[in-house]
């Protein structure tokens, strides 16, 4: 039998255990990629199996940019479910409660102001239905995103940087429709989800239309 090499008995040592915090590594998993049975469990339709994704929070992303130059990020929408405020009841049998509870904002960099999708899509910056947009400087939307994730439950407070947002560190599930699409465009306005710790999921609808898409045709 070969004698093993330094590197291989290092490997099969037991690691020693320690209660000193400052040596501790954090996992290095990423973020999991959520199906339907999971959503369904991180919103109280069904049982959940582990805690994992227990009194999470959606974040749903959506930006649109100028059909002529996509690194011009006009609009930036927000909407958020905080599953503490929706009572495992509401959930199974009164999904109008779980909607009602959805907050929303819609930012618009004000240096943009004047462009508009016509040719290739019809845009409709001025037609929030959820509320009130709001015009920030472009230079300011990676802070109003920072404090968003801070502190989810402060939304309408994200633009106002008079008020102070502490990291609340709550578990976040990160929701978009064509989500990388929607991840460079964070990473034009400085900000990225890479690596961010509070996201403990993410799903993205447009891979979740299709997979339903597929389990209707298997019918």
């Amino acid at each position: 039998m070969e004698e093993s090499s330094p590197q291989q008995r290092a490997m099969l040592e037991p690691v020693a255990h320690t209660d000193d915090q400052s040596v501790r590594t954090p996992p290095t998993l990423g973020p999991e990629k959520l199906g339907f049975q999971r959503l369904a469990a991180a919103l109280g339709f069904s049982q959940p199996v582990d805690d994992s994704l227990s009194e999470a929070v959606f974040i749903c992303i959506d930006c649109e940019a100028f059909e002529f130059a996509q690194d011009k990020v006009t609009e930036i929408g927000i909407a958020i479910l905080d599953t503490r405020e929706v009572a495992p009841s509401a959930a199974k049998s009164d999904t109008e409660s779980m909607t009602a509870a959805i907050r929303c904002a819609h930012y618009r960099p004000v240096e943009y102001s004047n462009l508009m999708n016509k040719k290739r899509v019809k845009g409709c910056p001025d037609c929030f239905g959820f509320g009130v947009s709001t015009w920030i400087r472009l230079a300011d939307a990676k802070q109003v995103l920072e404090r968003i994730f801070a502190d989810p439950a402060r939304l309408q407070e994200a633009a106002e940087f008079g008020a102070i947002i502490p990291n609340t560190h709550r578990p976040i599930i990160l929701v978009g429709h064509g989500l990388t699409n929607d991840e460079q465009y964070l990473r034009r306005l400085g900000f990225s989800t890479t690596n961010m710790r509070s996201i403990v999921g993410y799903a993205d609808t447009q891979e979740l239309a299709g997979m339903g898409m597929y389990a209707l045709c298997k019918c």
